[in-house]
């Protein structure tokens, strides 16, 4: 029990460092090369990210639980062969969406909207290619129990080295924006060779002529997972495509700015939520709505618990903590206060999402997501037209209390039989009186 904790605790500081490093990065680069190259750098990872993304064609996911599988029964030589079938069936796709983005951004952008520097943003794109190749290797190596070495792989090696390499750039006072592209794409190359170099030394071989009934296979089961994880993506950062096509560079930077910070919030809760969710999941299958109860009622207590110390920080002292940035920008406090209003709001609505997918409601969930999906790029473009960077910053806070609320709702459902308060302040006064009563019975 102790081991499986620190364990646990040992791999959300290695995810939490990664983001830390990551989020350190971008405010280097705004301080160092201005707010309008942050833009420029966030429409580049968009592009690549979601390229990355639907490339894989789902063979991350897939091969994970290929992996998992074989590895229970001892088998090893499956995982090596449906592996170097998944590389093999992506390399084009991903080799074509990487030279469809260099055209895009070389012939194609948008007048009015965001103008790339090439230099920055064509090493990103480049990168499309290493970035699912680590990816599918690293789910491959969680598949196979060799967890700490994969999420290490994930989270910390590329956005390590992107900010180490962007600290030295500052340091030395060079400002040439083609090495804020080349840091990133090579964090996610390194990282790709040392997956490849750990997969290597379990087999004689990785290269192997395209055993093309192998390759099939994984096509046809990997399209349930590249759906979902495409509706996901593009989730996470539609917002940033939709601004780099109508804002300039220093809106998006500034919507950047506001939107990175307010996420250290949500970002804590998929961290602090990561442990629980198996642990309901087995709590559901064997219908043990006393424990599910109590699980979830402690944490979302925790929750609540939190959330007022954070509101105090966040919402009273806006103008320092986007002072961070670079100087001049307490202009975004206004934006700052209100996304960080609707990112505390996920302390009382954004548990029952991090939980959802375990309890066999994934149909449901790609339902529910594919509105949250249509919300958000209608409340982003709206609101930027409207309000600008301040609308396009409310349009992300809505959108999230709805995809939130969404997923609660379907929560609700499954929660309501084994006798479970969806909403988390519900559960947190059932919790409660359990300790009240707990007390006077002592």
């Amino acid at each position: 029990m102790l081991r499986t904790s620190l364990q646990l605790a040992l791999l959300m500081a290695i995810r939490g460092g990664g983001l830390l490093f990551f989020l350190g990065a971008n405010i280097l680069i705004s301080r160092t090369y201005g707010i309008a190259i942050l833009g420029q750098l966030q429409f580049g990872i968009a592009l690549a990210t979601i390229s990355s993304t639907f490339g894989r064609l789902g063979q991350d996911q897939l091969i994970l639980v290929i992996a998992a599988r074989n590895i229970a029964d001892g088998l090893a030589k499956p995982i090596i062969e449906r592996l170097v079938a998944a590389i093999q069936l992506v390399f084009v796709p991903l080799a074509s969406a990487t030279v469809i983005q260099l055209g895009f951004l070389k012939f194609g952008q948008v007048t009015g909207g965001v103008n790339i520097d090439m230099g920055l943003a064509g090493p990103i794109v480049a990168a499309t290619l290493p970035m699912a190749i680590m990816m599918i290797g690293t789910e491959a190596l969680r598949g196979a129990q060799r967890i700490e070495a994969a999420i290490v792989l994930q989270s910390l090696v590329p956005q390590l080295f992107f900010f180490l390499l962007i600290s030295l750039l500052g340091f030395s006072g060079i400002k040439l924006t083609v090495w804020i592209g080349l840091g990133y794409a090579c964090g996610f190359i390194l990282s790709a060779f040392l997956t490849i170099y750990i997969w290597s030394i379990s087999t004689t071989t990785l290269i192997h002529r395209p055993n093309f009934k192998v390759v099939a296979a994984n096509f046809q089961q990997g399209v349930p997972f590249w759906l979902s994880a495409s509706l996901n993506v593009a989730i996470a950062w539609i917002d940033v495509l939709i601004l780099g096509v109508c804002a300039t560079s220093s809106e998006l930077g500034q919507y950047a700015a506001v939107v990175r910070t307010g996420a250290i919030v949500g970002t804590f809760i998929i961290l602090a939520t990561a442990p629980i969710a198996p642990r309901l999941a087995v709590m559901f299958a064997q219908n043990d709505g006393k424990s599910f109860s109590r699980l979830y009622a402690q944490y979302s207590l925790m929750f609540v618990a939190l959330s007022f110390p954070l509101a105090v920080v966040m919402l009273n002292w806006p103008e320092r903590i986007m002072s961070v940035w670079q100087s001049g920008q307490q202009d975004l406090t206004a934006a700052f206060r209100i996304y960080a209003a609707f990112q505390l709001l996920q302390f009382y609505t954004a548990l029952p999402t991090q939980i959802v997918l375990v309890l066999g409601l994934e149909r449901k969930v790609v339902v529910a997501n594919t509105f949250s999906l249509i919300t958000k790029i209608l409340l982003i473009y709206i609101g930027y037209k409207t309000h600008g960077t301040t609308g396009a910053v409310f349009g992300a806070g809505i959108s999230l209390l709805f995809y939130n609320l969404a997923n609660m709702f379907l929560f609700s459902r499954k929660a309501r039989i084994l006798g479970v308060s969806a909403f988390p302040i519900g559960a947190c006064i059932d919790e409660l009186s359990h300790l009240k009563l707990s007390m006077t019975r002592k």
